[in-house]
């Protein structure tokens, strides 16, 4: 299955140890470059992204990018880990990717719950599956 990553970027190693994992199952994952070389602790990027996170994001087209690669998917995985002290944190961005999949008609998976949050009927609204840490869920 062809699955788009979704997450926050601040918990980018938590990330790519589940690509790791989709990976070794026989899943073709797309991830932005960004999210992969902050997981490797590019010290650069990660000083550009801490010191003004929008304009990284028109560099490198990430909104447009997300749309593009969730196009070419069979399915995103939101990678909901804590954030902030809010367990299963979505944020705006991964809230937007969300809908792309479910305009889109893709499978959403969760990672964990929906988290409590504003937007949490939203989510909710567009039903993905949440699987408990289980990617063999992932159908």
């Amino acid at each position: 299955m062809k699955i788009t990553i979704l997450g926050s970027i601040s918990n980018a190693e938590k990330m790519y140890q589940i690509i790791d994992q989709l990976k070794a199952m026989g899943h073709e994952i797309f991830s932005h470059d960004a999210m992969e070389q902050y997981a490797k602790g590019d010290e650069d990027l990660i000083a550009k992204i801490e010191a003004d996170h929008a304009n990284m994001k028109i560099q490198h087209d990430v909104i447009k990018w997300y749309y593009d690669a969730i196009g070419k998917s069979d399915a995103v995985l939101v990678c909901n880990f804590e954030k902030n002290g809010i367990a299963g944190y979505i944020g705006g961005n991964v809230l937007m990717e969300l809908a792309f999949a479910h305009v889109l008609n893709k499978k959403k998976f969760l990672l964990n719950d929906i988290p409590e949050v504003g937007h949490k009927d939203e989510i909710r609204a567009m039903q993905p599956i949440v699987i408990g840490g289980d990617l063999s869920k992932i159908l």
